[in-house]
């Protein structure tokens, strides 16, 4: 198609028709040649000579655009930008000067129009595209979405400045697994360090997102940090290599049984947020294994008082060792049956040296690959590490996904 108006610029190249260079100036705010992409010392002027060069042009073209910043010979020209303003129906070719009005417009058609491109500011209103329904599907196929909300970005770059501004990555899985897991919100990444890697229990540290990739470097950081009188000699080496891949059967069930927990908190103590955030903290200390099975039974009994049953089986369920499930139970029946006139004698709790020497449960809950989930599990999983698996030389050359995720 011949261009019909051509702008001519200070340095006397006329290469740009004036739909690019309307385009130019009102999408991108963009006041340079096309050619040679120098700044214009002064607004160009359009014209359709051809032989015109900017010194004699400019006295000549009398009239002035402030608008979209160029001089021109003919009110047709002006009438001509106008026009690129409204957005035009391809199939009745009708005007619109508002959006709305267009959008309504082409339903009538049975068509659509991309909201994600009108609102980019990328083009024109003239240049909006109708789409009927089948076309309009896989169009927006090419629009990537948020892997943590609703929103679906224009290009990938505009994704990337979202991702930025509304969500938060987690920096330890990036450095020690190649692998970039975007969480929802603060309260989300929160709850990802909690359940994945290694976090220090201050209310300080915790509300500045304090944690670790290793139980070594948060033993470090209680010593020099909170002054804490924690055995660093007490952590194997395997036990400072985190855990990449866990079976996934345990990771869904463990998140299941963590939201089940969460929810029958909400529910009995709805008028007690204190008293969620209490168990909350006296869960993670005892699977931290900074507090023992008796301790905690007896503040978790202090926290709930007369509503401990309703969540004594839940909170059981949640702990990842096997062997504090147990003593828990223990503990519990022993309560209930001392309130009995029984006769039989039962089995002694596991003291706090016995309990120390028990194996150490591997479950941990991965962070989960679904769009659409609301609220995270709580960081109540088990935070001890085994040795990670041996691999061959091939699995060790293997390069790693990057992948991203929402939690």
């Amino acid at each position: 198609m011949p261009i019909t108006y051509r702008v001519l610029s200070p340095c006397n190249h006329s290469d740009l028709c004036l739909q690019c260079y309307v385009r130019n100036v009102v999408c991108y705010d963009n006041h340079q040649c096309g050619f040679c992409t120098k700044e214009f010392s002064s607004d160009p002027i359009v014209t359709t000579d051809l032989t015109l060069s900017y010194a004699t042009a400019k006295p000549r073209a009398q009239k002035h655009s402030t608008q979209y910043h160029f001089y021109y010979f003919e009110d047709q020209i002006l009438q001509e930008t106008n026009s690129y303003l409204s957005f035009k129906c391809s199939k009745c070719g009708s005007s619109f000067r508002y959006q709305n009005e267009f959008t309504n417009h082409v339903k009538i058609h049975k068509c659509n129009s991309c909201m994600i491109c009108i609102n980019s500011q990328r083009f024109l209103p003239c240049e909006a595209i109708t789409y009927t329904s089948n076309d309009f599907t896989e169009h927006k196929k090419h629009h990537p979405k948020c892997p943590c909300c609703n929103f679906s970005s224009f290009d990938k770059h505009e994704l990337e400045t979202h991702m930025n501004e509304k969500h938060v990555r987690c920096d330890i899985c990036l450095s020690m697994f190649n692998k970039v897991v975007w969480c929802k919100s603060e309260q989300n990444l929160l709850y990802h360090y909690g359940s994945e890697h290694f976090v220090c229990h201050y209310p300080t540290c915790m509300d500045s997102l304090i944690a670790f990739a290793t139980e070594a470097e948060l033993l470090r950081h209680l010593n020099s940090e909170h002054h804490e009188n924690v055995n660093m000699t007490g952590t194997s080496l395997v036990q400072q290599r985190p855990v990449e891949n866990l079976d996934e059967e345990k990771r869904e069930r463990i998140k299941e049984l963590n939201q089940k927990f969460l929810q029958k908190l909400s529910q009995v103590f709805a008028h007690d947020e204190s008293k969620i955030i209490a168990l909350k903290n006296e869960a993670r200390l005892l699977i931290q294994n900074r507090k023992s099975v008796q301790d905690f039974y007896r503040r978790f009994c202090e926290i709930c008082g007369e509503h401990k049953n309703k969540v004594f089986t839940d909170m059981v369920a949640i702990m990842p060792d096997p062997q504090k499930r147990a003593e828990l139970l223990r503990l519990s029946e022993n309560v209930e049956l001392a309130k009995k006139p029984v006769f039989k004698t039962q089995s002694p709790p596991v003291s706090r040296s016995n309990s120390r020497n028990m194996p150490k449960s591997t479950s941990m809950p991965s962070v989960s690959n679904s769009m659409e989930e609301a609220n995270p599990p709580p960081p109540y999983q088990n935070q001890q590490r085994p040795p990670p698996p041996q691999q061959s030389r091939q699995q060790k050359k293997k390069k790693k996904f990057t992948v991203i995720t929402s939690c």
